[in-house]
């Protein structure tokens, strides 16, 4: 029961995590990078989780922040199958919370998210008024 539970619990990260991976609104390093994936369905913010914030507090939603590097090409399809064309994570993400992918560190405040910065990987749910 324990084990089904925890196996359920890191299903449910994986593809929570997913849900950062589209953006609202384009940045100049998506335009610089040309990454399709994060383009398309309102799935969340790309690179500000300032906005983010100001969002969250605006429709009383929690953050979910995924921390991660631009995706490798592996990785890239895994983006495209789960973050653009899985229409239960993409309805859930609009419904439960803000989503905010973060792929560079600058802006940042490096005291509210402590944690290894080469940014492999880290998710984090963050509360309107910035509590993690």
């Amino acid at each position: 029961m324990m084990k089904t539970k925890f196996l359920s619990s890191i299903l449910l990260a994986s593809l929570l995590i997913a849900i950062g991976q589209a953006g609202f609104s384009r940045t100049k390093l998506l335009d610089v990078l040309q990454y399709e994936n994060a383009q398309g369905p309102d799935l969340g913010l790309y690179n500000n989780i300032e906005a983010a914030r100001s969002e969250a507090k605006r429709t009383n939603k929690p953050l979910f922040v995924t921390f991660r590097c631009v995706p490798c090409h592996a990785c890239n399809g895994f983006d495209a199958e789960v973050a653009k064309n899985n229409q239960l994570i993409v309805r859930f993400a609009q419904e439960q919370f803000v989503a905010v992918r973060q792929v560079e560190m600058k802006g940042v405040n490096l005291w509210q998210f402590q944690f290894d910065y080469d940014l492999n990987w880290a998710a984090m749910f963050v509360n309107s008024d910035g509590t993690v």
